[in-house]
């Protein structure tokens, strides 16, 4: 019976912490997770790379007036007790640019009280990854107006005020956030849960032991390990480790390229892949929970996925003929630099494989932050490569788009031309305009972009990565939790407590 979903407590674990939740907010792993229970966005990504309504109760993608038009539920409140409305929801956005610093493509509009209507500038037109900004990246859940009118910045930080289905009533910077059920929600009879507690616990041991005890119902890992595969092989908990990212070379160094690196020569790049023994590795570092080699970009159940794919084996003699061929017979020395997401085991299994074709690595990790930083700045230096889990959106468009973006301050754009002849630029780009350019998800527009990278080796996939999602099945009904590229979708309106 219905009745008998509602009311308790939940109890759960995050392994790292969510950061300021108001706004401006920090851009935390575990933001996503805390936030779904109090933000929402305007539309929602689905699994299957469309976009349905939420906060709006219809949109319309307008190719000739080159506009997005949204139009609002009405009567949807804050947890402040203001109403959502046009004006709101044009600040919000205008405030979010101003503050990330982004590049302005569009203008948005006012209707009328519960329209709004974004207009791209000239020069500018619809992307399909647009629909990501509205969806699911931090700027599409929408903040308040008026409570920042009221109380300010620095307020509004600590005190997150959404639409959501339960808001925030006490919260700890790196310790815990309490959120109690939003009597005005917008969605009828949701949700069921009275209260829910997110502990920020970053000790895997500790999250063990209190899922073991009962204490924590649910929590995230930040991929296959130990722990996860004791809670779930031999105490029985319930998981869901959504695919949503690839874990890859990444090669894309202009500074390789500029001296003349061995990376920069596609048979060495081509080396590096036939030299991983991907079955083998998955089968060591996967812990029984995540089994799936990763021979093409897009993990299975994407759109885009090619099911004729030829892939590079596994075959260090091919290895060793290529490098041979390419004037490295003897090998060379690498750097690579890991994402903290990629394992050691996993680091020094890539190490060992290398090293039996003659290619000595050096493996690093490092902070989030010092590898963002290494990541994304254009003067690291050569002799580098760098391995970590690429999110792959349902949305599969969005990936290449994003990524190969000639606008983005870092990423392939610029480091192409290094690597392909310029026939081979102007075919990508050719291939890449019209993706961008499609509402709609299309694998037959996306597969040749795939292939293009594959060519040339530019991705070298190694294995399939999913952040894992454990809870106890016998308390936890219904948690629905799905991937969403970089991040997974936490419906916490819809869980309840079995009695």
């Amino acid at each position: 019976m219905l009745e008998d979903k509602y009311g308790g407590t939940a109890v759960i674990a995050l392994n790292a912490p969510a950061g300021y939740l108001g706004w401006p907010a920090d851009k935390h792993t575990a933001w996503h997770e805390t936030g779904h229970a109090i933000f929402e966005p305007l539309i929602v990504g689905r699994p299957d790379g469309t976009y349905v309504p939420h906060l709006a109760e219809d949109f319309k993608i307008d190719l000739e007036e080159q506009t997005i038009t949204f139009w609002l539920r009405q009567g949807v409140k804050f947890h402040d007790g203001s109403e959502l409305n046009a004006e709101g929801v044009k600040w919000h956005f205008d405030n979010f640019r101003e503050f990330a610093g982004d590049k302005i493509r569009w203008e948005g509009e006012v209707v009328d009280e519960y329209t709004f209507r974004i207009r791209y500038v000239e020069g500018e037109s619809f992307e399909n990854t647009d629909l990501t900004y509205f969806s699911s990246e931090m700027a599409a859940f929408i903040t308040c107006k008026a409570a920042f009118d009221a109380h300010g910045e620095e307020w509004c930080r600590r005190n997150p005020i959404g639409t959501g289905p339960f808001k925030c009533v006490e919260y700890e910077l790196e310790s815990h956030c309490v959120l109690e059920k939003f009597e005005d929600y917008w969605q009828e009879s949701l949700p069921y849960l009275d209260r829910i507690r997110i502990e920020y616990i970053p000790e895997a041991t500790t999250v063990r032991d209190a899922m073991i005890a009962g204490d924590i119902i649910a929590c995230r890992r930040g991929g296959p390990d130990n722990v996860a595969s004791e809670l779930i092989n031999k105490h029985g908990f319930e998981f869901e480790g959504g695919l949503q990212a690839t874990i890859v070379f990444l090669f894309d160094r202009i500074a390789n390229a500029e001296i003349n690196h061995p990376t920069s020569n596609l048979k060495v790049r081509q080396a590096m892949e036939h030299a991983i023994n991907r079955e083998e590795l998955v089968d060591t570092v996967g812990f029984g929970i995540i089994d799936e080699p990763a021979y093409q970009y897009l993990p299975p159940g994407y759109t885009g996925r090619d099911p004729n794919f030829e892939h590079r084996e596994y075959n260090p003699e091919k290895a060793k003929q290529l490098l041979a061929e390419a004037g490295y017979p003897d090998g060379f020395d690498v750097t690579i630099y890991f994402h903290m997401d990629v394992s050691q085991d996993f680091g020094i299994a890539i190490q060992s494989y290398l090293a039996e074709v003659g290619i000595k690595a050096e493996l690093q990790w490092t902070t989030p932050t010092a590898y963002l930083e290494y990541r994304f700045n254009s003067d690291r230096g050569p002799g580098v490569i760098l391995c970590e889990p690429r999110p792959s959106a349902p949305n599969t468009n969005s990936f290449p788009i994003g990524l190969f973006s000639k606008d983005a301050a870092f990423g392939f754009a610029k480091a192409l031309p290094y690597y392909v002849t310029e026939d081979e630029y102007e075919e990508f780009y050719e291939l890449w305009e019209k993706t961008r350019k499609s509402i709609n998800v299309d694998a037959e527009l996306v597969r040749p972009v795939f292939q293009f990278i594959h060519d040339h080796a530019l991705h070298v996939p190694l294995a399939y990565f999913g952040r894992l999602y454990v809870w106890n099945g016998d308390v936890l009904q219904d948690p629905g939790f799905y991937s969403m590229g970089d991040s997974t979708v936490w419906p916490y309106e819809n869980w309840w407590l079995k009695k």
